[in-house]
């Protein structure tokens, strides 16, 4: 087995940041709209 898994290009940590901060928004802006 190697170990390609836990390598990711630049492109891919950016859209898993990305994607992980898109989740964290919506999270907050879903709280907020019940004020």
């Amino acid at each position: 087995m190697t170990n390609t898994e836990k390598e990711y290009t630049m492109e891919e940590l950016v859209q898993l940041i990305n994607s992980q901060e898109n989740d964290f928004i919506i999270e907050i802006s879903l709280e907020g709209d019940d004020e």
